[in-house]
């Protein structure tokens, strides 16, 4: 059987940092030759800079990976794609009436659209790759339980699992793999700001969660290299967030009122009442 990554191309979005970085350099280091994507110019121009000066098979192009038609030009101009991560993604949270309509929308264009476009663009290409070309979505902890204060992000990723799973049973009979990826807490500058759009009684404790418990986006990549050679479906880096996803497994409801309890522990001290 040969290599899943020695002479394949593959095209990661959102790679100038966090996990989309530590993806990209793991399939360089596997061999792939690898097309980097992200709005944000200079993290990437230096990301690429240096996989380049490494001795890698590295490509960068800045682009908007929510606009169908620049992602379209793109793939046209890179050809030949085996393995596409669909990697970019915002973080929004706050309480729910204090978080604007232009930010639910910016969010859905983000993390929910830009998937969609992902998909239509590069899913021909995965096609003529097929048999074992692999399509992976990254979708997160917060697209299996929904966690207060993070509402437009639980939405859109909740939507993106039950995409990717449709997905997954639609494509494997062609070749073509999905492979969703769960993260917990991932140390990356996505992650940095969540603090920051919560509520005050929250935030210290989950800046602690964060500093302490959040794993190191290289080892989640190492765990992707792996599912793709091993050809697995899922990618389950939950971390300190397990715990929760298990009693959802066992009961809804008990989820539900552990989310509660937690909420009214963490918010006592507010001055919003919290039902």
């Amino acid at each position: 059987m040969s290599d899943a990554f020695s002479g394949k191309v593959a095209v990661v979005t959102g790679a100038a940092s966090g996990i989309g970085r530590a993806v990209t350099e793991a399939f360089l280091r596997a061999g792939a030759r690898v097309y980097a994507l992200d709005i944000a110019g200079a993290p990437l121009d230096e990301a690429v800079a240096g996989w380049r000066a490494a001795g890698f098979g590295a490509h960068g192009e800045v682009l908007d990976c929510s606009d169908e038609s620049t992602l379209s030009a793109a793939a046209a101009r890179i050809g030949r794609v085996d393995i596409v991560h669909l990697n970019a993604g915002i973080m929004a949270g706050g309480r729910f009436e204090e978080i604007p309509a232009e930010e639910w929308q910016r969010v859905v264009a983000v993390n929910q659209m830009a998937v969609v476009a992902g998909i239509r663009v590069f899913l021909p290409y995965l096609r003529r790759s097929a048999p074992g070309s692999t399509l992976i979505i990254t979708a997160s902890a917060a697209g299996l339980c929904g966690f207060p204060f993070t509402t437009p992000y639980s939405m859109t990723k909740f939507a993106v699992v039950g995409l990717a799973e449709s997905l997954a049973a639609e494509l494997a009979p062609e070749g073509v793999r999905v492979v969703t990826v769960f993260p917990g807490a991932v140390h990356s500058p996505f992650l940095s700001a969540v603090p920051q759009m919560l509520p005050s009684p929250v935030r210290s404790a989950v800046a602690r969660l964060m500093k302490r418990k959040a794993m190191p986006p290289e080892r989640l990549a190492r765990r992707i290299v792996t599912a793709i050679r091993k050809r697995r479906r899922t990618v389950f880096s939950l971390g300190p967030l397990a715990p929760l996803y298990l009693v959802k497994r066992c009961s809804i409801g008990w989820y539900q009122a552990l989310m509660t309890f937690l909420v009214r522990r963490f918010c006592r001290c507010s001055d919003h009442t919290v039902g």
